[in-house]
């Protein structure tokens, strides 16, 4: 479930390790079988022992101890090996513990395990980036065959030189070619068109100048017409007469507009004197006012003995009421 035995956990195992990294015990054929083979295939690398316990009760301890070892050195190592020899089940146990197992998940770099036979198998052999069946295979996995890669090496020599070779001979073809081009030989040839368009940019400049000359009185003409109608003595006679139309359309309009305020000045003040108090006294009305000044309005606002004032149009008198009579059907 959690995905240690996966495919997409394992890494990649380097073409040219420097340095490998083997856990396994000092005493054994393993070491020295990955040492013989790894010095054969690729004297370059470098092989260093972590020495383990590779069966019995404090195998997986001892196993997890020198792991925990090379992680401290992570940067120093290519590649890992772990593994030993065949034996029982029983012998290979340490290698199926959880611990262990979990060591090697948890190796920053590629793992590489040969544990037991070629029949056998473990959960180190799951859990590791590459399983080899015998030391020695684990060590072909772990280094590249120099023989070969040298072979690999001088046939692309071989490849790169006869590429070059073709190119350079290439690159003679063609500069023979542009050597022996009508163009080197008669250089002036490279002038030929670009002179030629020159003779049809230069007639074609002739023309327009023609073009323009014809033209130029007729647009004199036109441009003295526009400067006519823009003369300032012209504009100067526009304005005067836009000028003394307007003022004649304010005049009318100030005479109407005055003659509209006299008439509703006129009806305005005819009609203070229709509804003035004045006019009505000067027709013998009269209107009464108590000593606080009130106007009496009905026979109900008076006392007898009580003296009220009387207004008439031409001055005011004084009068005492004798008796006080309320006409009842009066609205």
């Amino acid at each position: 479930k959690e995905g240690l035995f996966a495919a997409e956990h394992k890494k990649r195992l380097p073409r040219f390790p420097d340095k490998i990294a083997v856990v396994t015990s000092a005493s054994g054929a393993v070491i020295h079988d990955i040492m013989v083979t790894a010095n054969r295939r690729f004297p370059h690398a470098e092989i260093d022992l972590f020495p383990a316990q590779v069966q019995g009760e404090t195998a997986a301890a001892s196993l997890v101890n020198a792991m925990e070892q090379i992680k401290e050195r992570a940067d120093e190592y290519d590649v890992m090996i772990i593994g030993r020899g065949g034996g029982s089940l029983e012998d290979l146990w340490p290698f199926n513990e959880e611990e262990v197992v979990r060591s090697v998940y948890s190796m920053p770099m590629p793992v590489i395990s040969s544990v037991g036979h070629e029949t056998d198998t473990t959960l180190c052999d799951l859990v590791a980036d590459a399983r080899a069946a015998t030391p020695t295979a684990a060590a072909e996995y772990a280094t590249p065959n120099l023989s070969d890669e040298l072979a690999g090496l001088h046939q692309l020599q071989s490849r790169l030189l006869t590429s070059m070779q073709s190119c350079i001979r290439e690159r003679k073809q063609a500069l023979q070619r542009i050597q022996n081009s009508p163009i080197m030989r008669e250089p002036m040839r490279l002038y030929d068109q670009q002179a030629q368009r020159v003779d049809q940019l230069a007639g074609r400049l002739m023309q327009i100048i023609k073009v323009i000359l014809q033209n130029n009185p007729q647009n004199l003409k036109i441009s003295e017409q526009k400067l006519l109608a823009q003369s300032p003595k012209r504009l100067l006679e526009r304005t005067k007469q836009s000028n003394d139309y307007l003022n004649q359309r304010l005049f009318s309009a100030m005479k109407t507009f005055l003659k509209d305020k006299r008439t509703l000045f006129q009806q305005q003040v005819q009609t203070l004197e229709d509804i003035s108090p004045l006019k009505v006294l000067g027709r013998g009305y009269i209107y009464t006012s108590n000593q606080a000044g009130e106007t009496v309005m009905s026979v109900k606002n008076i006392a007898k003995d009580e003296v009220l004032n009387l207004h008439f149009a031409d001055g005011n008198a004084e009068a005492k009421i004798l008796e006080v009579e309320d006409n009842e059907n009066a609205k």
